[in-house]
């Protein structure tokens, strides 16, 4: 059977050879519109870890936390608990406790009050981005991890009046101890007071802002010695995702807790409900326009992908009926022969398909190799489309009458 194909083909080289190379060039670009397809999926998956998703507490508006009496103790616990669901998802977190500390100064009678705050990060204080216009310099071998020790050292403005030391005290919440004298009770008042010396290590630009940056952790450490609690003073709290991909997961974890940003001003539909006292007292805003932006382009791009290989599927579909219908054409003397001689149109057809099939099959392998044979699910849908079309042509030629065939080649 090999044998005879091959003599077959020596009679008619030309038709099969344009048959090797066209199967060869439909091949070669299913395998490329594949590989960009792959390609763009990997890009993605890299430019989508690049992006970082931000993600903060806000009021129920959207607008800026601005709470007098701070984040209440269980939305600080949902972020920095260990086994919380932020906690699990979040690459750094980002936390802001404020206050006010008192530093002496030498020109004045009246002693000021300065906002001292503790941060995570730079990212906990919007005031130290560069969006803002702030330019944060360093002494030399400090950098931002300082905000994650204990350490007492901070940030200053940069025309802070002093040296690289400035003592702060700060002044706790009210004692109230009762004493009981007989039939008399006396209620005394004091205040819990503590004085700490603070390093400057770096500078920072912001018009306005005066305000003295620490470590988060120090200022914790030192609000718990003048015994204030700590989730009475954070005022901001926000990470970022480890992976951005885990959005959904993200939306997951907010669902349980807090509600969505709803910047209309418009009544949410839990107002009034008990939940809405316990939990939803904050709104927790996801910042993942890029990434949206990011996955509809993926999206249209592998529609085109997706539309170009159905049109390369038509596209051999068409081209192994019009090979098969051009070279039968081409070679009617030689069927009509064929038949004349006893061959019935079962074994025409066999003949002539084996014969195309083998060239076509040549061709895909070329076009395969070339890939190295990826994806070889869609080169072997290729193949069947290509012999369906071939074999529409041969059934439409071998269903015509044989006399009429004669009188046609004549």
């Amino acid at each position: 059977m090999i044998k005879k194909i091959i003599r077959r083909i020596k009679r008619q080289p030309l038709p099969c050879i344009a048959v090797c190379l066209l199967a060869a060039v439909l091949s070669v670009s299913l395998c490329h519109l594949q590989h960009s397809l792959e390609e763009e999926r990997l890009s993605f998956e890299q430019t989508c870890n690049s992006i970082p998703v931000h993600f903060k507490i806000t009021e129920l508006d959207g607008s800026k936390f601005e709470g007098k009496n701070g984040i209440a103790k269980w939305a600080i616990n949902e972020f920095l608990l260990n086994d919380g669901d932020f906690n699990k998802l979040s690459r750094e977190l980002f936390v802001r406790v404020d206050y006010k500390g008192v530093i002496p100064e030498e020109d004045k009678e009246a002693v000021p009050t300065t906002p001292f705050s503790g941060i995570t990060s730079i990212g906990a204080a919007e005031e130290l981005s560069p969006s803002r216009g702030s330019r944060v310099r360093w002494y030399e071998g400090y950098d931002e991890s300082i905000f994650a020790t204990k350490e007492l050292v901070c940030l200053v403005p940069e025309d802070f009046k002093g040296g690289d030391e400035i003592e702060v005290t700060f002044t706790g919440k009210a004692k109230l101890d009762f004493v009981i004298d007989g039939n008399k009770t006396e209620m005394n008042r004091s205040y819990a007071q503590h004085t700490a010396k603070f390093t400057v290590v770096g500078r920072y630009t912001d018009e306005g802002n005066e305000t003295v940056y620490c470590p988060y952790k120090t200022m914790v450490s030192l609000l718990d010695m003048i015994e204030i609690a700590k989730e009475t003073c954070v005022s901001y709290l926000g990470g970022t995702l480890t992976n951005s991909l885990d959005v959904g997961k993200l939306r997951e974890a907010r669902a349980k807790w807090f509600a969505e940003p709803n910047p209309t001003g418009e009544q949410t539909p839990w107002e009034g409900e008990e939940a809405y006292s316990k939990y939803y007292l904050y709104a927790l805003d996801i910042e993942d326009s890029l990434l949206r932006t990011l996955e509809s382009n993926m999206k249209n791009s592998i529609f085109l992908n997706k539309f170009a290989s159905v049109i390369v599927f038509i596209l051999s579909a068409g081209a192994g009926f019009l090979t098969g219908f051009l070279i039968i054409r081409s070679r009617k003397r030689e069927i009509t022969l064929m038949r004349t001689v006893g061959e019935s149109n079962r074994e025409v057809y066999f003949n002539f398909a084996l014969e195309q099939m083998a060239c076509a099959i040549v061709g895909i392998a070329f076009g395969g190799a070339y890939n190295l044979w990826d994806p070889i699910g869609q080169l072997l849908i290729f193949a069947v489309v290509y012999y369906v079309g071939l074999s529409v042509a041969l059934a439409i030629f071998l269903s015509k009458n044989l006399l009429a065939t004669i009188k046609e080649d004549e």
